[in-house]
């Protein structure tokens, strides 16, 4: 899979030539203070109960603002869900050829150790990213749905990422991944769960040297690629081609040894 293309957290796409528009509408005096200023200190739009939108040649897309040396520097906002999508492709890219040095070379000592970690480190990585691209989305469609969990007692609860899928987004969206995806829900849901063993990771209680061994299997057996496609999957069934490779050609990915 070819790189993700990063997509804006809003984008408001224009079928009229803005720059026209505005033409034809002058500041009020009011507004003109305001803008001043703004530009002369350093507070950001939204201290002035604004928004900060940037003009495309298309469209107008959700932006703020950074102070670097005493200048603000105006920045589109990236839509989370593509970034971390994009890591975890990116990180998947080498995985299956670490995983073959790893098992397939008889090595010892540091480059032992090298070869197990170029493997985790983007196994980690891709995982983690994976489930942290699946709870943005999910966060962000209950929080504009102002979707809320409770209890039997009628007490406000914070739902779990498989409540916010199996529950919440079928009553907001009025379809069930589930259904119709079978397949693509396991691989989300063995994604869960070795991502929540990953990040409560405890030392076997056994009494043996090798304290992680289970998870490290676990990781060992786990499908990548197939779990990259059912993540892509899940989210463009809620959300129409949100993710998508991008259309410059080029190839990206992250390396650990760069050139042997």
């Amino acid at each position: 899979m070819a790189h993700i293309g990063l997509k804006p957290s809003l984008e408001v796409k224009l079928d009229f030539d803005i720059n026209k528009s505005l033409r034809n509408i002058s500041d009020s005096e009011n507004k003109k203070r305001i803008l001043q200023s703004y530009i002369d200190s350093n507070n950001f739009a939204e201290h002035y109960d604004y928004d900060l939108l940037l003009q495309t040649n298309n469209s107008l897309i959700a932006g703020f603002e950074y102070l670097f040396e005493g200048k603000k520097v105006m920045m589109q906002e990236i839509n989370p869900v593509t970034i971390y999508y994009s890591n975890a492709v990116m990180s998947n890219y080498l995985i299956e050829s670490y995983k073959n040095i790893l098992l397939e070379k008889n090595m010892k000592g540091i480059i032992s150790s090298h070869a197990f970690g170029n493997f985790f480190q983007l196994a980690f990585n891709c995982i983690i990213n994976l489930q942290t691209c699946l709870e943005t989305f999910l966060n962000n469609i209950l929080n504009e749905n102002e979707y809320k969990f409770y209890n039997k007692n009628n007490k406000k609860i914070r739902g779990s990422i498989l409540e916010k899928i199996e529950t919440a987004l079928p009553e907001i969206l009025n379809k069930t991944f589930k259904n119709d995806y079978e397949p693509q829900f396991i691989f989300i849901k063995n994604l869960i769960s070795i991502r929540n063993e990953m990040i409560h990771l405890k030392p076997d209680k056994q009494e043996t040297n090798s304290k992680y061994k289970v998870p490290y299997r676990k990781i060992l057996d786990f499908q990548f690629d197939k779990t990259v496609e059912a993540v892509k999957t899940f989210i463009n069934y809620h959300q129409k081609d949100l993710i998508e490779e991008c259309n410059c050609g080029r190839d990206f990915h992250f390396d650990i040894t760069g050139k042997e």
